[in-house]
C-alpha cells in the first residue's frame, strides 16, 4: 500500500480531536513520549513530559494493526508541542487496510540502562557534526525482535563495538557477534 502524506497537514489531522482551531487536544500522557519523565517535563525543562515534545525524536512510533491483518509503524510525529495520538494516527494509516483493531507504542527500550549506555559511548565520542543520540532510533525494537534482544545488542555494542567519528559527520559503531541474540525471544 502506497500512501502519500502532506506532513503539516497529516500532523494537523492526526492530532486534532474534534474541531480544530488554534490549539491542540489530546489523551492523557499514556499515549507515547519519552518513557521516565513527568507530565511536566524535567525540573530543570531540558526534557518534555510524556505526549509532549519539542522535534518527532521526542515521540515514540505506533503499532498499528490493521482489519486486514497488516501491521503498519507510524512515522514520529510532534506537531505544537504534541507527540501525535495513537488511536488518529492508527485510524489513518489503516483506513486502507479495513480499519483499526488495535494499537500500541512501538516496542522500545527507551530509559533502559543499555539504551542510556549506548548512548552516553556514542555522545561521548564528540564527533564534528554529530547532533547527539536519537533514543527513538536507536532503541527501538527491530520488528521481528524483541526488547531483551535488543537490550543485549545494545550492551554487546558499548562492551564490544568500535566506535568512531564518521568522516561525513556523526558517528558509527562496529561490531562483529552483536545481532546474535534472538533466543532471548524464545
Amino acid at each position: 500500500m502506497r500512501v502519500e502524506l502532506s506532513c503539516l497537514g497529516v500532523a494537523a489531522a492526526l492530532l486534532c480531536t474534534g474541531a480544530c482551531t488554534n490549539s491542540v487536544e489530546r489523551s492523557p500522557a499514556a499515549d507515547g513520549g519519552v518513557d521516565g519523565a513527568s507530565d511536566s517535563g524535567s525540573a530543570d525543562g531540558s526534557a518534555p513530559g510524556p505526549g509532549r515534545c519539542v522535534g518527532a525524536g521526542d515521540c515514540i512510533p505506533w503499532a498499528c494493526h490493521c482489519s486486514d491483518g497488516s501491521a503498519l509503524r507510524s512515522a514520529t510525529i510532534c506537531a505544537a508541542g504534541r507527540c501525535a495520538e495513537g488511536e488518529l494516527t492508527c485510524e489513518f494509516l489503516c483506513e486502507e487496510a479495513g480499519g483499526l483493531t488495535s494499537f500500541e507504542p512501538w516496542p522500545n527500550v527507551i530509559g533502559s540502562a543499555e539504551c542510556d549506555d549506548y548512548c552516553a559511548e556514542g555522545d561521548g565520542l564528540a564527533c564534528p557534526g554529530d547532533i547527539g543520540c536519537d533514543s527513538t532510533f536507536h532503541c527501538l525494537v527491530p520488528e521481528g525482535s524483541c526488547p531483551a534482544a535488543h537490550r543485549a545488542t545494545l550492551a554487546c555494542n558499548v562492551a564490544e563495538g568500535t566506535w568512531e567519528c564518521s568522516p561525513s559527520g556523526g558517528r558509527r559503531v562496529s561490531s562483529i557477534g552483536c545481532s546474535a541474540f534472538e533466543d532471548l525471544c524464545e
